[in-house]
């Protein structure tokens, strides 16, 4: 057996093919179906054979025309992908033999590439090989004409109704900030899978979807973030009595989406048996100053009474802290968040009939790592 013309396809690939090996007997149909198979190895045009016969023995030349050599791999009509990646996907390489069968299958890889990476409406209209051993694959992408919101308002059915004044219903651009896809660009299935977490993850929507129409030509669409708004407000109210400090009482108010801007407020005021007023004022803005930074602040005033023993009497021991806090959260990148804070508050107490005065500044540094899908629900992700 002897193999001529094969220069790029190496004779332990050929070998894989070999249905003939030296001492066996041989006729036309296995010489016919040993061409078929290396015709089918799809690296060749043609395949034949030159036989020689001497003294009841045969020698078989097979003699290869490989097919033009595949200079160049190209790309027409992708973008958002590097064409280095979808190289990486191809089993035809640069600098071997155009190889029919192994394109079948990169036809397949190529497509199902594009589609998990997010261009789910990107697909692979054709492909083209020139007589230069250009490999060309064509792709039709469909670009973002438009981007629409729609917000479906909650129906007021609790005792909040009187508070309504408070929840106007959520501003547009409450939803236009957390997206992330633009109009010309093409279509992205995993934007718009981020887009529609970080818009749930404010907390103010009970659903959030996406749907599509048609653009205004055949290769363009147009995008519509639906969001459903859910009551974000909350009273809670109690009271009771205690045998050291008598009756209490206290009412809460939360509101998590304040006048329709995804901003946190909530006030606590409580009165204790001794007439004292204690309350607590809060309030959170994720977007401060209109960019991703978020800024929390807090004023409270707060009494209490304890008592504790000493040398064997029974004293009491009033006391009032009066201050505030206030903290900036800002994202270093998508998952890294670093804070600062400051907290001041004046502190009175009163025992053994001596008012004692003080007050205490400090400041806090935080940095913390959060990539949860779901912030109130996770499936997935940590924080630390």
């Amino acid at each position: 057996l002897d193999f001529v013309g094969s220069s790029h396809v190496s004779m332990k690939e050929l070998e894989k093919y070999l249905i003939l090996k030296v001492g066996d007997l041989v006729s036309e149909d296995k010489i016919s179906e040993q061409i078929s198979k290396f015709e089918n190895v799809g690296y060749f045009s043609e395949v034949s054979v030159d036989k020689k016969i001497e003294n009841g023995e045969i020698s078989l030349t097979f003699i290869f025309q490989e097919n033009p050599i595949i200079n160049k791999i190209t790309f027409i009509g992708i973008s958002g992908i590097s064409f280095e990646d979808l190289k990486k996907v191809l089993l035809s390489k640069e600098g071997t033999p155009f190889n029919s069968n192994l394109l079948k299958q990169d036809l397949i890889n190529l497509q199902k590439f594009v589609q998990n990476s997010g261009l789910v409406f990107t697909i692979l209209q054709e492909f083209n090989f020139t007589q230069d051993g250009e490999l060309i694959f064509v792709f039709k992408e469909y670009k973002v004409e438009y981007i629409g919101i729609e917000i479906v308002p909650t129906t007021e059915t609790s005792p909040l109704g009187f508070m309504s004044f408070l929840r106007k219903p959520t501003d547009e651009n409450v939803i236009r900030r957390e997206i992330t896809l633009k109009v010309g660009e093409n279509f992205n299935w995993e934007k718009v899978k981020d887009d529609l977490q970080r818009m749930y993850n404010t907390g103010i929507f009970e659903d959030v979807s996406v749907k599509f129409d048609q653009g205004t030509t055949e290769d363009k669409i147009k995008v519509i973030y639906v969001a459903k708004e859910k009551l974000s407000g909350a009273i809670n109210f109690g009271g009771g009595y205690a045998t050291d400090t008598g009756l209490y009482g206290y009412v809460e108010y939360k509101e998590g989406n304040f006048m329709g801007k995804a901003q946190q407020l909530s006030l606590q005021v409580s009165l204790t048996a001794q007439g004292k007023v204690n309350y607590q004022l809060s309030f959170n803005d994720p977007w401060f100053l209109g960019v991703r930074n978020s800024f929390q602040l807090a004023l409270y005033d707060k009494n209490s009474t304890t008592t504790s023993v000493e040398n064997g009497s029974t004293i009491t021991i009033e006391e009032e802290r009066a201050g505030g806090t206030f903290s900036f959260s800002y994202p270093l990148t998508e998952i890294w968040n670093l804070s600062l804070g400051f907290k001041y508050e004046d502190i009175y107490q009163t025992y053994s009939d001596t008012l004692y005065e003080t007050n205490i500044a400090s400041f806090k540094l935080g940095i913390w790592r959060d990539n949860r899908d779901f912030l109130f629900n996770p499936t997935q992700g940590s924080r630390q």
